[in-house]
């Protein structure tokens, strides 16, 4: 078991203990594997490891599978090069998980580094600027990146990288980086016409798929052989599991701030961003408490803190209207539900049995949409959410309410306004499919996925042990064939 950790500019690598924690598993001692991860206990000094060896460990002979949980654990250090992927990756023996979007990526640190980069924005010619605004917004407004966006921001990144004008220098200054970036990123989509890659929902593999025709547009050859889709664990099911006493007493504690019956709470959860639709949401709470509605918002995010815009708005908003109550939860305020999961499940759960909170996710792109599961698996929460295409696989699944999805700000007002009038009259239930949630909840077990995973590796094997016959067949036969000449 190994760890990449970014520290700074510079990866650092991590040999973990495997066998300690499966112990602390079986024990049922899900805790102190969470912490492990998430407090970096695996940090210690004597677990450090160099680069060089992390590679001749990864490409002995003798490791049967191996499991890689990102993609981006080979862009951002030297694992991304060549002759290092053509060590580790050197035969079909592994699978790799997908959790982003590359191009997609590309262009969001573009548009900060030209577009909301105040110096940048003076200097970078008009054209440049509009030709990286309109693509960010055709992506937004589509919800994904499809074909055209995919290609042009790789003749865009062409024309920053390489320019010898002011938008090129500026651009180099900020983010010259994602020159070697991308370069890597070819690299590891080239080993990937062997072994096997993870997609959490069909659209985050067509939307690779568009990346990878517009590489193949400049001479390349990039495909993905063997793709599977399939559900990302929830670790949170596993925790709710072992250690459902301890969430009652957080459930109970937060009814006791959470029962004003009068009031009905818009919950968002996820990082604070223009994509995100957080303006949006802010801007649907003003608006909704202008009206006179009892609404309280509770807002789950670690990249907000004190000296925020976003909060800074919030206490605009305080200080204009009567009524405004704004609960934060984040690392910027010392009390991050992420960190503390137990809390997280204590807190949907409780807003779930009182039936007060709808769960809103106004964002325009989403991959897989891991908060919304979350306030659906946990929570049983009503569910509003933007008709993105990542989301749109959860609804045709049947795990969204299909009323509930929104396509523009008026609409989402809308079904806000008469969702809260449903809630006020005990039609909370009219809004929640418990089986399904059931059976989402089932999908998502880490245990169920382990399963998944265990099959994908004796695929594998049965494979390699097929060849290997044939190859004795074949080896046999020209035995056979020279004994008689």
């Amino acid at each position: 078991m190994y760890f990449i950790a970014q520290e700074g500019d510079f990866s650092k690598f991590y040999k973990g203990d495997f066998d300690q924690l499966y112990e602390k598993y079986l024990e049922g001692n899900i805790k102190e594997i969470i912490k492990y991860v998430t407090n970096n206990i695996y940090k210690k000094p004597s677990n450090k490891i160099s680069l060089d060896r992390l590679i001749d460990e990864l490409s002995r002979d003798d490791i049967d599978f191996k499991i890689f949980g990102n993609l981006g654990s080979f862009l951002f250090n030297s694992l991304g090069e060549k002759q290092n992927l053509d060590k580790i990756l050197n035969r079909g023996n592994f699978v790799i998980s997908a959790h982003s979007e590359f191009a997609g990526d590309l262009l969001t640190d573009i548009y900060e580094a030209i577009v909301l980069n105040p110096y940048a924005s003076k200097y970078v010619s008009i054209e440049t600027r509009k030709k990286i605004e309109d693509l960010f917004k055709r992506r937004l407004e589509k919800g994904y990146t499809d074909e055209y966006v995919a290609k042009e921001v790789i003749w865009v990144l062409n024309d920053l990288l390489y320019g010898n004008d002011i938008d090129s220098i500026i651009f180099n200054v900020k983010k010259g980086f994602l020159e070697d970036e991308v370069k890597k990123y070819i690299n590891l989509i080239s080993k990937l016409k062997e072994g096997y890659t993870i997609f959490p929902t069909h659209i985050l593999y067509e939307q690779t798929n568009n990346l990878l025709k517009s590489l193949n547009n400049l001479g390349l050859n990039l495909f993905i052989r063997n793709h599977i889709v399939m559900h990302e664990p929830m670790y949170m099911v596993t925790l709710e599991r072992v250690y459902s006493e301890e969430v009652n007493i957080y459930k109970e504690n937060y009814k006791e701030i959470y029962k004003d019956t009068d009031k009905v709470w818009l919950l968002y959860s996820g990082r604070i961003s223009i994509e995100r639709g957080s303006n949006e949401l802010l801007k649907l709470y003003e608006d909704l408490i202008k009206e006179g509605k009892k609404i309280g918002l509770i807002i789950i995010s670690d990249n907000i803190h004190e000296d925020s815009e976003f909060y800074k708005k919030i206490l605009e908003l305080a200080d204009k209207y009567k009524g405004v109550e704004v609960h934060l939860y984040g690392k910027g305020f010392g009390n991050s539900l992420h960190e503390d999961p137990l809390y997280y499940i204590g807190l949907l759960k409780s807003l779930g049995e009182l039936k007060n909170t709808v769960y809103v996710n106004p964002t325009y792109l989403e991959s897989y949409g891991l908060a919304t599961l979350e306030a659906l698996i946990f929570g049983n929460l009503i569910t509003i959410y933007r008709d993105t295409s990542g989301l749109r696989e959860l609804k045709e699944k049947g795990y969204l309410n299909y009323k509930l999805s929104f396509k523009d700000y008026q609409e989402l007002k809308n079904k806000i306004i008469e969702v809260i009038e449903d809630i006020k009259n005990s039609k909370y239930d009219s809004y929640i499919n418990k089986d399904i949630i059931e059976e989402l909840k089932k999908e998502v077990d880490p245990e169920k996925i382990a399963e998944k995973y265990a099959k994908i590796i004796y695929r594998y094997l049965e494979y390699l042990e097929s060849e290997s016959t044939e190859k004795e067949i074949i080896e046999n036969k020209n035995e056979e064939a020279l004994a008689v000449t």
